[in-house]
């Protein structure tokens, strides 16, 4: 069985928390001080919803990246392995750039995931970490 770090558990937690639109209550209050219920609109943004674990092989990645779609909070990067398979992982922030050698940590997965605000459909998403890694020399 794999472990993590506790800071990797904590950066991973506190991305799951920021996904999922984590609130102290399900009821919050309009402009107007009206009370409406938040908890079916945080379950109908919720990014989280329908994730599952990585398959073995998506849990962790060595690749480089190809592309890299910043999304308000989000970047999705695109990164492709040693064996010319690509993947796409949504991120909270990484400091890789175009072309450079990363190493990913994944603890979610989503099949057919749509991003609202790139307009485009991911057949397969991940969610996890993207480190770029120091080459030796």
């Amino acid at each position: 069985m794999t472990t993590l770090s506790t800071s990797t558990a904590r950066v991973a937690f506190s991305f799951v928390l920021v996904l999922a639109g984590c609130r102290s209550s399900t009821e919050g209050a309009s402009p107007r001080g009206e009370r409406r219920p938040l908890a079916n609109e945080a379950k109908a943004s919720s990014p989280l919803l329908g994730i599952g674990a990585p398959a073995e092989g998506e849990r962790e990645i060595d690749g480089v990246v190809r592309e890299l779609l910043p999304a308000g909070p989000y970047r999705y990067v695109e990164v492709v392995d040693g064996a010319g398979q690509s993947a796409w992982i949504a991120t909270l922030s990484t400091s890789a750039a175009v072309g450079d050698t990363v190493h990913v940590q994944s603890f979610g997965a989503r099949t057919d995931f749509h991003s609202k605000r790139l307009g485009r459909t991911f057949e397969r998403l991940l969610f996890g970490m993207v480190k770029p890694v120091e080459r030796a020399g």
